[in-house]
């Protein structure tokens, strides 16, 4: 497949806002849409770099299995693809991690970024991933050596947040679309210590346990 790096016609900003010594850090409001660069990999997918507090992230397009997955351009190719793989919608690995590269020769050669991380702060990242992507094999191997079952599609999310459980609903397992926002919940709960995903049923039926 011929890859090429498409410029994006329309004006996209990055919302982060700088207080002297401080910054305020917002996540944009991100859809297919907002993207500086693309490059097409598959009819119906393609990879985006698009500015994000104060660097380039780059991810997949379309996300339909886990939302806002993507990292900073400085991350190495291959684990860029490892974290937003599940949103691939079928393309195949090398051609994604090919594309990924050029968006980012073309990022650092049209100096897109205004990149404040250091190269021991990017380690850093790299290690919260490698870290995350253990306690998820950990967590596997624990759950079925308890004859559990283990959810089929446990996603990494951003190397702060651990991993979640990806479209399903918590406690019944009901298949959750992201085209469905009105039949999910993502909220805190008492009872898991944490974030959870929960039908609009099994969100009644916590009452009080989930804020």
């Amino acid at each position: 497949m011929n890859l090429v790096v498409e410029t994006n016609p329309k004006s996209v900003v990055d919302v982060t806002m700088d207080y002297g010594e401080s910054a305020v850090l917002f996540t944009p409001s991100i859809d297919e849409n907002f993207w500086v660069l693309r490059v097409k990999v598959s009819p119906n997918q393609a990879v985006v770099a698009f500015p994000k507090m104060e660097t380039m992230g780059i991810g997949f397009q379309y996300e339909d299995v886990d939302w806002n997955s993507n990292l900073p351009h400085l991350v190495d190719a291959e684990d860029i693809w490892e974290h937003i793989s599940s949103n691939s919608r079928g393309a195949e690995k090398a051609t994604c991690i090919e594309a990924i590269k050029l968006l980012q020769k073309e990022v650092l050669d049209r100096k897109l970024s205004v990149d404040k991380l250091t190269e021991e702060e990017i380690e850093g990242l790299r290690q919260q991933l490698r870290d995350i992507k253990k306690f998820v094999d950990m967590y596997r191997v624990e759950q079925e050596r308890k004859g559990k079952e283990v959810p089929a599609n446990i996603e990494l999310t951003s190397p702060s947040s651990g991993f979640k459980y990806g479209t399903s609903c918590k406690d019944c397992n009901k298949s959750l679309p992201r085209s469905d926002p009105d039949e999910r919940y993502e909220t805190l709960s008492r009872r898991d210590n944490g974030p959870v995903l929960l039908c609009h049923e099994c969100y009644l039926n916590r009452g009080n346990d989930v804020r």
